[in-house]
């Protein structure tokens, strides 16, 4: 990374290290597994830790192998096929579930490789003018062990993945190229709970067993994802946010009584589609908010690439004056989704949009300008055209979390002065200036750059000398709360 990844810290501030739980990695979409003895499922789950300096980053996964024994004891290789790009930007403070694969061999997974075919950079410079996008074409096999802490794929039950990436060690850049070499954790298992799944849309149907009085204390459900129709055991209950937003005059707030009326009134054929929140516990994704959606409306969440005004023209600036109606400024909205796809949103005449976390229609500029996060919803005609409904920008707390991660992230890279003390102590020679770091001896699995090898950390890893790269946050006592580290091989720091 360039300098300005590296603030200087001065004195000896204390840095907790908060090394997080296993690190490696996972992901999915298919395979090809012996469905003659007894199979599982794996949620495969992608987040993103921020780096500062970038607008966009796109990362093509092809496929990922895991290889261990069965419930045999026999040597087993599992290929989940998943040929999927995401733009990491969205998941900084939320986890995206990309895909439920199904037909896995039971057994335990002691080694994991990913292969990543290409990765596509946005940058800005310190100006805030857009540089052009920079295509990395990776072609790279990782190959992790997860000897200490196995994938365990029981028969009938459902696991979760998560891949953690963290941009700030995995991208380089040095007088405008850039470079890639993957880090990313895995979080697995129990280690995985409560990892909240955010924007997830599907169907559900009426269970065969519904019974709606006396009204039960909970609703497990199917539900169909709408990506790649995966069926994932949903629980809604008395703790879940209900909201149906296909109510025939306006949004309404249900409970689970309300909920479950409204399935028992469906027929063999009729679904529900909806919008689900939740955390996935012991393969059972737990809803924490359920939206009932409109058939025909068409959900994004993404950025805004472009804004055109009536004329189809490209928007550069309007006036600040609060717009009462946006059509008569704009006349379409162009959002890119977190797949790269792009869907036109149309102002219509006398069709009111209806706004969140915005006060005028020009914070639709705004929100181009930074790239910031929206989410957009429209209705779609007869003539497959989408007339906009309504966008939410980013929450105001996650816009500050966003913010406020993006200000304290720091990546440093250097020589250890010295060996941790009993307290795990140590002081860090990094490029932009002397870092104090605490570590601890919790297992973590470390990616030595050059061989690709994990093994648990202790802090007597760390020698007089040892070449570093690690991430964290600065918190507001300026002390560095490191989050990775990972330990380099000795010419990496010549």
């Amino acid at each position: 990374m360039n300098s300005k990844n590296y603030p200087r810290l001065f004195g000896y501030a204390l840095l907790a290290a908060s090394l997080a739980g296993f690190a490696a990695c996972g992901g999915g979409g298919g395979g090809g597994s012996d469905d003659s003895g007894p199979v599982g499922s794996a949620a495969i789950l992608i987040t993103d830790a921020t780096q500062a300096d970038l607008e966009e980053v796109s990362v093509t996964i092809d496929r990922i192998t895991l290889t261990g024994t069965d419930t045999h004891g026999d040597p087993i290789t599992h290929t989940l096929d998943l040929d999927v790009a995401l733009n990491l930007k969205h998941l900084i403070t939320t986890s995206y579930l990309v895909d439920l694969v199904q037909g896995i061999p039971a057994g335990e997974y002691d080694s994991l490789a990913i292969h990543v075919v290409r990765v596509v950079v946005d940058d800005y410079d310190d100006d805030g003018d857009e540089h052009p996008a920079v295509t990395i074409q990776v072609d790279e096999i990782v190959t992790l062990s997860l000897a200490d802490s196995p994938i365990v794929v029981s028969d009938g039950a459902t696991t979760t993945i998560t891949l953690d990436f963290d941009l700030s060690l995995s991208l380089d850049e040095n007088d405008g190229t850039w470079s890639w070499q993957s880090r990313f954790f895995v979080h697995h298992g129990d280690d995985d709970a409560d990892r909240e799944v955010d924007d997830l849309h599907g169907t559900i149907a009426k269970p065969a067993d519904l019974v709606c009085d006396p009204q039960p204390e909970s609703l497990t459900l199917t539900l169909t994802t709408l990506r790649a129709e995966r069926e994932i055991t949903l629980v809604v209950n008395g703790d879940t946010e209900i909201e149906n937003e296909a109510a025939d005059d306006e949004s309404e707030d249900l409970n689970l009584a309300g909920l479950c009326a409204l399935l028992a009134d469906l027929g063999d054929d009729e679904t529900l589609r909806v919008e689900v929140t939740g955390t996935f516990d012991d393969g059972q994704l737990i809803a924490s908010e359920l939206e009932i959606e409109d058939p025909d409306e068409v959900h994004v969440k993404g950025t805004i690439t472009a804004l055109t005004d009536v004329n189809g023209e490209p928007v550069v600036e309007t006036s600040s004056v609060n717009l009462l109606d946006c059509s008569a400024t704009y006349g379409s909205m162009t959002v890119e989704d977190i797949f790269g796809a792009e869907y036109v949103f149309n102002f219509v005449a006398g069709h009111e949009v209806a706004f969140k976390n915005a006060d005028e229609c020009t914070d639709l500029e705004e929100a181009m300008a930074e790239q910031a996060t929206v989410k957009v919803t429209g209705t779609r005609q007869d003539d497959d055209s989408i007339t906009l409904d309504r966008v939410k920008l980013e929450d105001e707390d996650d816009h500050r979390e966003f913010e406020r991660r993006r200000e304290r992230h720091l990546a440093a890279h250097g020589r250890a002065a010295a060996a941790p003390d009993e307290e795990g102590l140590f002081l860090m020679h990094a490029r932009g200036g002397d870092v104090v770091v605490k570590v601890d001896d919790h297992d973590k699995v470390i990616h030595t750059r050059m061989s690709n090898r994990h093994h648990n950390f202790r802090a007597g890893d760390i020698t007089e000398g040892a070449c570093l790269q690690l991430s964290g946050e600065v918190n507001d006592d300026d002390i560095l709360e490191a989050k990775n580290v990972v330990i380099l091989p000795d010419q990496a720091c010549q």
